[in-house]
């Protein structure tokens, strides 16, 4: 197995280097929104607008203050985006 590179990397791309998948990091830090906010990335891209729209509204959720989570949960809100 290769060592693994020293470098810094944003949290999202050391977590997929590490296998840590978003599901798992909300599961040991339910409280953070941002990791809410990931997986409702992670879900968007892989076309499941249903799970992205609730990761998304948890993670306005949990942090009020921020607006792109409200307005991620707010786009995808709207009817013709989920079947």
């Amino acid at each position: 197995m290769p060592a693994r590179s020293r470098t810094y990397l944003p949290p999202k791309a050391a977590m997929e280097r590490d296998g840590i998948s978003f599901s798992e990091l909300i599961k040991l830090e339910p409280e953070k929104a941002e990791s809410h906010d990931h997986l409702g990335d992670s879900f968007a891209n892989q076309d499941k607008l249903k799970e992205a729209a609730a990761a998304y509204r948890e993670a306005a959720q949990l942090d009020p203050e921020n607006e792109n989570y409200r307005r991620k949960a707010n786009q995808l809100a709207l009817p013709k985006n989920i079947p």
